[in-house]
């Protein structure tokens, strides 16, 4: 049983902050050599049986293994870590002969951690947080702020968010190497947690939110309120809860009108600022009236067709939610996940859907924009491990990412004075 008494030394990694121990196990010696790792090459563990076969893999075999407890499927594990399903089975099968223990078995169509592998599995999580600690460790004795640093983030934020960033990280960082990952945005949590990144963008929900987990930090980048998004002429000007008289809901696009409310100029048209600036913004007040003056009540969206996410992800959720607290069972005609699709469907008039600041930036589109009563927000965090909370090239990024003018808030619109008179 040399290999599961093995497997019980690699406590010795989370107690010790050396990188080589010897250990005393039931009376065996058993000698651990730790490697940390260096820009994510993997670290080598050597554990000896008293026999002195050597047991060696790397830090990518345990990730692999540890994924697959988690997620059930060799296909799962694939993509949440950027593999083949060819290259994770490779790096079990490795992890097998290293300690001599079969680690999975087939179960039909699936395979499952046999003793063994659920035992290695569980040590194999806690080997990987000290992996980490290791490296913040070796980065925090750096003067200058050089690695590489793996960001997970969604369209929006790939759009609006990171390339401003990325601009200002290379003026003030040029050792800084960062590699991004466009990932499905309920994805990006998984893919922190799997260790495939080491900073993600991703959105948490009031009313849905992502988990909550000790070994995670989830810190607020940013916060947007809904509005409806309805092709245009669908809530006329002064209908029962379609905003104040003779005001209406905003046309996203439209000539003189902001991205998400009234009195400003459209993202992107000539001599527009800020989509947001001068105009009411998402859920905003405009010039013409108090914020609660044009909202729209859910309730009114009752006979029309919805454009939204599937009912199994978080945004689908949260709208969902929201409707029916106002009474409202949305007829979903269209489950579309990409927002530039949602905002095409919308402008060709087959259905509604929620948008925020953000999203409209995507796609000028010929669409009207409601402000809702209903509070639905959501909020653009930036998930990370603790163990890397002082990881240099991640608290390089941090505040740059924090200071994105897509962030900024909406700024009052102003006119220009005239000129003074000068008295002769």
């Amino acid at each position: 049983m040399e290999a599961l008494q093995a497997i019980y030394a690699i406590d010795a990694i989370y107690r010790s902050s050396c990188c080589t121990a010897t250990i005393d196990v039931h009376g065996q010696i058993l000698r651990l050599t730790v490697e940390p790792c260096y820009r994510n090459a993997p670290y080598v563990l050597d554990v000896r049986g008293h026999q002195g076969e050597p047991m060696n893999w790397t830090s990518a075999q345990l990730r692999s293994l540890s994924e697959l407890g988690r997620r059930g499927t060799i296909t799962a594990v694939a993509a949440a870590l950027g593999y083949t399903p060819g290259g994770v089975s490779q790096q079990i099968a490795a992890l097998e002969r290293a300690t001599g223990r079969k680690l999975l078995r087939r179960v039909g169509r699936r395979v499952e951690l046999t003793e063994a592998g659920r035992a290695l599995a569980r040590h194999a999580e806690r080997m990987l947080a000290v992996e980490a600690e290791a490296v913040a460790a070796v980065e925090r004795t750096r003067t200058e702020i050089t690695g590489v640093l793996r960001v997970a983030l969604f369209a929006t934020a790939a759009a609006e968010i990171l390339p401003p960033a990325l601009r200002r990280a290379r003026e003030a960082h040029p050792g800084l190497e960062v590699r991004s990952r466009d990932m499905e945005v309920d994805d990006v949590y998984d893919a922190v947690v799997s260790g495939a990144v080491d900073l993600a963008l991703g959105l948490d929900y009031p009313d849905v939110p992502i988990p909550r987990d000790p070994a995670l930090r989830i810190l607020p980048l940013h916060t947007e309120r809904f509005a409806l998004a309805a092709p245009p002429g669908t809530f006329p000007a002064g209908a029962p809860g379609a905003g104040a008289a003779g005001t209406g809901g905003a046309r996203a696009g439209a000539a003189g009108a902001g991205a998400a409310g009234t009195g400003g100029a459209r993202a992107g048209a000539p001599g527009a600022g800020d989509a947001r600036a001068g105009g009411a913004g998402v859920g905003g007040a405009a010039a013409e009236g108090s914020a609660a003056d044009l909202a729209l009540d859910l309730s009114r969206t009752e006979p029309l067709s919805w454009i939204l996410p599937p009912p199994d992800t978080y945004y689908g959720r949260a709208v969902r939610t929201a409707c029916r607290r106002a009474g409202v069972e949305p007829s979903v005609r269209h489950e579309v996940t990409d927002t530039a699709a949602t905002l095409a469907l919308v402008e060709a008039g087959v259905g509604i859907s929620t948008v925020t600041d953000l999203m409209l930036r995507l796609r000028p589109s010929q669409v009207d924009v409601h402000p809702l009563r209903e509070p639905l927000e959501r909020h653009i965090v930036m998930i990370y491990r603790t163990t890397a909370a002082t990881l240099p090239t991640l608290t390089s990024l941090i505040p740059l990412l924090q200071s994105a003018p897509a962030l900024r808030p909406p700024q009052p619109h102003t006119t220009p004075a005239p000129p003074s008179a000068t008295l002769s």
